[in-house]
């Protein structure tokens, strides 16, 4: 089973904590009086990041203080952070060292609901009578509830009796992560699970890896979607010795999914419910804990789920860069089931002494020809004396990677991994360059290779730092691509070639993101092929290492896929560059999914505009989707970019692309120098740019078809939520019995000159609906339509909307029609 391939479609709403565009607040908590007045604090702001660092120690309920009141956040992210030293000065992230505790005090609970992103990172949550909540209210394929190196314990110590469906809950409308997490002694039998990790949406979308549920007097998991179809997928997980039962989906609806994955488990203790169970790769065995009724679950050296879990670049977003105590993550060929990774490594090992370029010493070139020898994996270990940093100068490219080989450059005494999601604390300690110009690359993966790659900064390639040419699975994390002041560009950075699929570069968490800068293109698929399941995330293309914009040379193209499809650009950071930040061309360049990037902006949140349009789809491209894919989750709004500060379209479908190139839902898509956020590149107009008129029957064929765009002739609000528009489309009149989705925008300034304008900014995402239109129809009309729209839609303005077709086709924004706010007068008061 090619498991890459079959969660493809998950990875782009499975996100997890994206770095926020906008702008940040970080306080320093040492007291629970502190502590309560930021989370009222956070109720009330809206499009910022509150941060809470809390001080190491323990912040102790008192009966009828705080923790028995949920807080409901405003449309501001928030990031609850454990393990800050006085004054916040240093962090270390074991959960032990942070303790928010009930005192066993009846009715006590801890519940925060988020109508945006939430982190909750490095934390203890002990001896509450009720249940420890995080609910992400939001429904956004952006938005993302994430728990990590946190551990439940002793919940419903006082009322063992009480009734609810968990005692440590994340639950939500989008996407929920835990990981790298342990919950032991949780109570309430049968009547509540020790996790809970739950859906309440058809988009909704659970990830749950490496976390042990053992010794609870209630089930261990419970996992699914409530009424709804989304999907759980749990690897590498512990669920033993759980007195209520290991896993239970009984409230999981039909047409629901849960996937229990490389994990350790008893199937007889499953509970099952009308969706789908897929369990894969899983063990039955005791995991063989150091000391469980001391409440020491560290793996001993003989358990069975040590190097047993699922490799990282199956799961969406990889794993986290350390375990629940603080430890690394992955020791070894694979990492270990459940919270904690132990110390055994089944690796053979190789260690660079030398930063020489020769087949004689301990160098990077003999390292690789005696891992290409191995049978089994290799890690190269970097331990070269002389201080940070080491440069290695290749006059040559290195042997091909044709086995399973990992370079750990963050082995380097010096080196240092990142940890701050905006900011930069890490130390790359090994440089490679090339000591010439014609030094094509530095890394080549070949034949069956795999490479995993980290830690390292490459200089003065003269085709690409590193080419993936073949093998699957191949990762790229954590490095810096000619990302050094004054370092000599790479032509690319990473070029994905030939039959290599299922590579990773990037990834979510800070730790994993790579820096590009300078030279022709950050990541290249050079006629790659379609269906390669290829994901670029989580990186920076034109900034510096701490996220602030590079002054120096660009690059012309972030991300240019030429010739490759079935890839997953998300959530990347582009900006700087002399062309587009993405370019897709060539008619392989199909089935590319485009979800949450951040395009003309630094992830500091100041301007970092493009030289052309965001995204440029040209030469044949076609059925592609920028957003995540509307038509096959109907029941959300697709979307997720977000793209400004261009010197062209937001994205430009430029005359030479071919058909079905969805733009969907809620991008945000406006101030790019006055153009378009969505152009349709006629032949005929201007270097194929500016507004393109509508016609009769649209039976004019182009990019898209040239899809004609829907007229607007009301527009106005008349509830809080509730929103009613009247227009018609001109359908293809040859085009069949179909669906036409309708997507409405508001905004505060147009743009464009021309034909039928001005056109619309997509500023703010106001909702959708689906027109049917029948065969030989020539002018569809609908009128006071009612839409469910957000309640903080502007009262002034304007709103417009843009058309997609049931085979893909998005059209420009529409014209700007007057937006009437008539809510003030519909109530008693009115007249």
């Amino acid at each position: 089973m090619n498991f890459r391939t079959s969660i493809a479609a998950l990875i782009a709403t499975a996100a997890m904590f994206f770095a926020p565009l906008a702008s940040a607040l970080g306080v320093c908590v040492s007291t629970t009086q502190g502590l309560r007045d930021q989370l009222n604090a956070w109720q009330v702001l809206s499009d910022q990041t509150l941060t809470i660092k809390l001080v190491q120690g323990t912040y102790a309920y008192t009966y009828n203080d705080y923790w028995s009141q949920p807080y409901y956040g405003g449309n501001a992210k928030l990031q609850l952070l454990g393990g800050y030293t006085a004054g916040c000065a240093s962090r270390s992230v074991v959960p032990t060292n942070t303790v928010l505790t009930g005192n066993s005090v009846q009715f006590s609970t801890f519940q925060l609901f988020g109508s945006s992103s939430m982190l909750i990172e490095g934390i203890t949550f002990k001896s509450f009578d009720r249940e420890v909540s995080f609910d992400g209210d939001s429904s956004d394929p952006g938005d993302s509830t994430v728990v990590r190196y946190v551990i439940g314990t002793d919940l419903f110590g006082a009322s063992s009796s009480q009734v609810s469906f968990g005692g440590f809950r994340v639950i939500g409308n989008s996407n929920m992560r835990v990981e790298s997490s342990l919950f032991y002694n949780i109570h309430g039998g049968d009547t509540a699970s020790a996790l809970e990790v739950f859906g309440f949406t058809d988009n909704a979308i659970g990830i749950v890896t490496n976390v042990t549920a053992a010794y609870n007097g209630a089930r261990g998991m419970q996992l699914g979607c409530f009424q709804c179809s989304g999907s759980v997928l749990a690897y590498n997980n512990i669920l033993y010795n759980n007195t209520a039962g290991d896993l239970d989906t009984r409230y999981s609806e039909a047409g629901s999914s849960v996937s229990m994955l490389f994990s350790d488990i008893n199937p007889s203790k499953v509970a099952l419910g009308p969706g789908s169970y897929s369990p894969i790769g899983n063990i039955n065995a005791d995991p063989k804990f150091e000391n469980p009724l001391n409440n020491d679950f560290v793996l001993l050296n003989a358990s069975p789920a040590i190097n047993a879990g699922a490799p990282e670049n199956i799961v969406p977003g990889g794993y986290a860069s350390q375990d629940v105590g603080g430890g690394v993550r992955i020791l070894g060929s694979h990492v270990d089931m459940g919270a904690y990774e132990s110390i055994v490594n089944d690796l053979a090992s190789q260690s660079v002494t030398s930063n020489a370029d020769n087949a004689f010493d301990p160098t990077l070139r003999t390292a690789i020809t005696t891992a290409n020898q191995n049978a089994n994996a290799t890690t190269i270990n970097f331990n070269i004396t002389g201080g940070c940093p080491q440069v290695i100068y290749l006059s040559t490219p290195l042997p091909d990677i044709t086995s399973d080989v990992t370079i750990n450059g963050f082995s380097e005494p010096g080196s240092k991994v990142n940890t701050q999601y905006t900011g930069y604390d890490g130390q790359i300690c090994v440089i490679v360059r090339a000591s010439n110009s014609s030094v094509a690359h530095a890394l080549k993966v070949s034949g069956a290779g795999r490479l995993t790659l980290k830690g390292i900064e490459f200089e003065g390639f003269s085709t690409a730092a590193v080419r993936l040419a073949a093998g699957n699975g191949s990762i790229v994390t954590g490095n810096g691509f000619a990302a050094n002041p004054g370092s000599t560009a790479n032509d690319a950075g990473v070029r994905i070639e030939g039959t290599a699929n299922n590579s990773l570069i990037g990834g979510l968490s800070p730790n994993n993101r790579n820096v590009f800068d300078q030279g022709s293109t950050g990541v290249d698929f050079e006629s790659n092929g379609t269906g390669r399941s290829n994901v670029v995330e989580g990186n920076y293309f034109g900034f510096n290492f701490d996220g602030t914009p590079w002054t120096g040379p660009v690059m012309t193209y972030g991300i240019y896929l030429l010739g490759s499809g079935g890839n997953t650009i998300g959530y990347n950071s582009i900006g700087k560059m002399n062309s587009n930040g993405i370019r897709l061309s060539g008619t392989n360049s199909t089935a590319n999914t485009m979800i949450g990037n951040g395009i003309g902006i630094a992830p500091t949140g100041v301007a970092a505009g493009n030289g052309n349009a965001g995204i440029g789809i040209a030469a044949g491209a076609h059925d592609n989707v920028v957003g995540t894919d509307a038509a096959k989750t109907p029941q959300g709004s697709g979307g997720g970019n977000y793209i400004v500060n261009n010197f062209g379209p937001g994205v430009w479908i430029e005359s030479t692309a071919g058909a079905a190139n969805r733009v969907d839902g809620n991008n945000v898509i406006h101030d790019n120098s006055g153009f378009l956020p969505v152009d349709l590149g006629a032949a005929g107009d201007t270097f194929g740019l500016g507004p393109t008129g509508n016609d009769a029957d649209d039976v004019d064929t182009g990019p898209n078809n040239l899809q004609n765009y829907p007229t607007l002739t009301q527009a106005k609000r008349i509830e809080a939520d509730t929103i009613v528009v009247s227009g018609y489309v001109l359908p293809q009149a040859s085009g069949g019995t179909q669906n036409y989705r309708i997507d409405l925008f508001w905004t505060d300034s147009c743009t464009g000159t021309g034909v039928d304008t001005p056109r619309g900014e997509m500023k703010r995402y106001v909702g959708f609906f689906s027109l049917a239109v029948a065969t030989n129809s020539h002018f569809v009309p609908w009128s006071n339509l009612p839409i469910t729209a957000p309640a903080n839609i502007p009262g002034n303005g304007y709103l417009f909307a843009t058309e997609t077709s049931a085979s893909g086709n998005t059209s420009e924004p529409g014209k700007c029609f007057p937006f009437t706010d008539d809510y003030i007068f519909s109530d008693s008061f009115g007249s």
